[in-house]
């Protein structure tokens, strides 16, 4: 038995009523869920060093990769498990904005504009066209 955290996806809903999805830091006591971050992350990495923070970024877009195998948690009654999840959306939607995440990220390794990437806006726009019913 451990202390530990990690990266999750969470279901919220939304003043509107929607539901959305992001990915929360969670932590665990005795390798139970105990707490979690009150807003999604956002993934950054600031340096000098320009291998550093891409170095990073890869770490924490392979930690999101991890937490999208899992069972999605429900925010608003946190630990259980998102239930509708699994009547709405399919694993498979999870995946893809992963890879168009990573595929993002290396375009803009690529081009040296990887400072200018801004993944929270890109992961809202990619969860509200992929994430659908």
């Amino acid at each position: 038995m451990k202390d530990y955290w990690n990266y999750r996806i969470l279901a919220r809903r939304t003043k509107s009523n929607k539901i959305e999805f992001g990915f929360y830091e969670v932590y665990y006591e005795n390798d139970i869920p105990v707490s979690c971050t009150n807003d999604p992350i956002s993934v950054l990495s600031y340096s000098d060093d320009y291998d550093e923070p891409i170095k990073s970024l890869k770490w924490q877009l392979e930690a999101m990769k991890l937490a999208s195998e899992k069972p999605i948690l429900d925010y608003d009654f946190f630990p259980k498990e998102y239930k509708a999840y699994y009547r709405k959306i399919k694993l498979k939607n999870i995946q893809d904005v992963m890879d168009k995440l990573e595929s993002a990220l290396e375009e803009g390794e690529n081009s040296g504009i990887v400072e200018n990437f801004d993944r929270t806006k890109n992961l809202k726009n990619l969860h509200a066209k992929h994430l659908k019913k």
